[in-house]
């Protein structure tokens, strides 16, 4: 056998190029697992967790939905109101952000935003039928 030359046996090694990843079948199984967390009563986890997705990944309508499912759920209004508005702004016609703020608006007396909020609901549902 013939000697190998300093210069073949410290040649670098090929790069090694990670296996693709389904970013949103991995964005899917993280919500999922927050949901899981929110739905155990572990709401504090999963806001931290759902925060921690924003943060990495950046906000998504689904995403900031179940932040403010969790902020109600929690008892803070305030915020869950705020992320449902990010809801409907990132997606005008998600039908459950639009279905909790005329919730939030009814018991805060605003009766007229609220029937707005169910008549944008509504139309939403609309389209999703045709």
């Amino acid at each position: 056998p013939t000697a190998k030359s300093w210069r073949e046996i410290a040649r670098p090694a090929a790069p090694v190029t990670p296996a693709p990843v389904d970013q949103a079948a991995a964005d899917a199984t993280t919500l999922r697992e927050i949901e899981q967390l929110a739905d155990a009563g572990q709401l504090r986890e999963a806001r931290r967790r759902a925060e921690a997705q924003v943060e990495a990944r950046g906000a998504s309508a689904p995403l900031l939905f179940l932040l403010g499912v969790v902020a109600d759920a929690s008892g803070d209004q305030a915020r869950a109101e705020e992320m449902f508005r990010k809801v409907i702004y990132l997606d005008p016609r998600h039908t459950e952000a639009l279905g909790h703020l005329a919730t939030r608006a009814e018991l805060n007396g605003d009766l007229r935003a609220a029937r707005s909020f169910r008549e944008r609901a509504q139309r939403a549902l609309e389209r999703e039928a045709q």
